[in-house]
């Protein structure tokens, strides 16, 4: 799993910081991340640094669609 403050990259450039990544018993490993507006479409594929400083090597993740706005009361309340 990634840390907090892990480098985000595309294409070997950096383009962003995981902000807060968890566990996700449905999902596995999920994260919030502030990206630059390159790698910021819902679909593209990025690398997040694993370990203190990328140590850990990387693991490839997914841009998804932002979730914290539901107009249209489509997703599932709990």
């Amino acid at each position: 799993m990634p840390e907090a403050g892990a480098e985000v990259t595309l294409d070997g450039s950096s383009v962003g910081t995981a902000t807060s990544p968890t566990a996700s018993p449905r999902f596995g490993t999920i994260a919030l991340a502030i990206l630059d507006r390159t790698a910021s479409r819902p679909g593209t594929t990025v690398q997040v640094a694993l370990g203190e400083a990328g140590s850990g090597g990387t693991a490839t993740a997914t841009v998804g669609e932002p979730a914290l706005y539901d107009p249209g009361k489509l997703r599932p309340r709990a």
